[in-house]
Parts: C-alpha cells; structure tokens; sequence
C-alpha cells in the first residue's frame, strides 16, 4: 500500500478525522477492495458498528460526530464515503520532518519537547532535522 508503518504525532482537534478518512480509503486506493468494510486488516468495521475488536478504541473520534453511538457511526460512514466521490490529499504530506503533524501552536510545542533534554539521549534520523544549527556567521 503505502510502505512500512509510521508513528506520527497529530493535533487531533485539527487532523484526526481527516488522517482517519484517509487511512480507511488506502486499501480502495491501492485497488485491494472496492468498499472500506471488504478490507480485512482495518479497524474501520469497528468506527462503523459491523464488528467490535476489544482493543481498538473508536470512542474519541466517534464522539466527534455526534453522541449518541448509532448516529455518530452513521455520520462517520458518511463521512468516510464522501471521500469516494473527492480527491483527498495525503494528510502526512502536511507534516513537519514526517513525524508532527498539525497547527503551528501545536508543531511548535511538540517541537520544544523534542528539542529538550530528554530528545538529546535519543539519535532519531527525524529529531536531527529539528536541531538548531548554528548560522555560518555563527
């Protein structure tokens, strides 16, 4: 599909239901199934109600689109089949060094965090584009 697995940070307020649309259609994308529900390795039968895997939390972005359960998944699945009918870009595209992914006030926070000490012990190729560098000048 798209390569090996990812672990972003995402402003949830501001990406999450986007990033999700776009995560469920891959497989349609990719020409593996013709309806997100075929696809066997997605938690989207979860969001929608046709199945129930104990680990995979739907709570939170469900809550997003309503709150009342049945209603919220109908309007998820609404939402998932609108982008059928559109484009949707690659939201990661969008992220900062390929691992934030968000509004400037939460890029920058995150960008603080992982510049403090705790990110120094760590050698991430991502972490080492955030350093700061001095100028030439410098």
């Amino acid at each position: 599909m798209q390569g090996r697995y990812k672990a972003i940070l995402i402003d949830k307020e501001a990406y999450a239901m986007e990033l999700s649309r776009y995560i469920h259609l891959n497989p349609i994308r990719a020409r593996v199934v013709n309806k997100p529900e075929d696809y066997c390795w997605s938690s989207y039968r979860d969001y929608i109600g046709t199945s129930h895997t104990e680990w995979i939390d739907t709570e939170w972005l469900l809550t997003q689109f309503g709150k009342d359960r049945k209603g919220s998944q109908e309007r998820y699945k609404k939402h998932i089949e609108k982008g059928l009918k559109v484009f949707i870009k690659n939201p990661i595209k969008e992220s900062i060094v390929g691992i934030i992914l968000g509004r400037e006030e939460f890029v920058n926070h995150i960008k603080e965090v992982l510049r403090g000490k705790k990110a120094k012990e760590r050698d991430l190729p991502a972490l080492r584009k955030l350093r700061i560098r001095p100028t030439l000048k410098r």
